[in-house]
């Protein structure tokens, strides 16, 4: 990774895995990690608490998720919600930035329900499919970037949360494209994303 991309507080150690959950390896004293990758290689079914949202810069990149295949081309930017399974295929080069961030803080808002449903299951978002916010929403994620990796010695938490925190007021404004399933009651939803996740794991090993 050239220096322009090198972590603000110490090096990205690796990713730890306890079957198929993810103890994911944040910033020391922060709720979040953002690195630039640029490396040949799958990665397992996995699981974690946190919001990943990855951005690929150069060249495509898949991801299964929710037992879905995205294949992601530059530009596009793809939110997996905390606790959805999913597995990345890389085949050949390429780079994208890979954020992850604890977003509880986000249940405190009383508009958190406009973002709820969003952040329900995998959403792609690029010009087709959010075409009135995307290019502010890639934007923002940028400036996440810039702020992260050009503060050496430095976590910018406040800061790039505050920019987090402004992808989803825009998300919560444009609501008409979302297609949101609707349940009867907390039992009906659980068992319907049990289902979802049993049906992406029997998808991933079938073989």
């Amino acid at each position: 990774v050239s220096d322009s991309y090198k972590q603000p507080i110490r090096d990205f150690i690796k990713r730890y895995l306890d079957g198929e959950v993810e103890n994911v390896d944040y910033v020391p004293q922060s709720n979040m990690r953002i690195w630039y990758n640029n490396q040949v290689e799958d990665y397992p079914l996995h699981k974690h608490s946190a919001l990943e949202v990855v951005l690929p810069v150069e060249n495509g990149y898949i991801y299964i998720a929710d037992g879905r295949k995205f294949q992601l081309n530059s530009g596009d930017i793809l939110f997996i919600p905390p606790q959805c399974l999913h597995e990345i295929k890389c085949d050949y080069e390429g780079s994208r930035f890979i954020y992850l961030f604890e977003i509880d803080y986000l249940r405190s808002f009383f508009d958190f329900k406009d973002v709820e449903g969003f952040l329900k299951e995998p959403r792609l978002v690029n010009d087709k499919t959010f075409p009135s916010v995307y290019r502010d929403i890639k934007d923002l994620f940028i400036k996440m970037s810039d702020i992260y990796f050009t503060n050496s010695g430095k976590i910018c938490e406040m800061a790039i949360f505050a920019k987090l925190t402004e992808v989803f007021a825009l998300i919560a404004e444009d609501t008409s494209n979302m297609d949101i399933i609707t349940f009867a009651n907390d039992r009906q939803r659980e068992i319907f994303y049990k289902f979802k996740s049993l049906l992406a794991y029997i998808n991933s090993h079938y073989m």
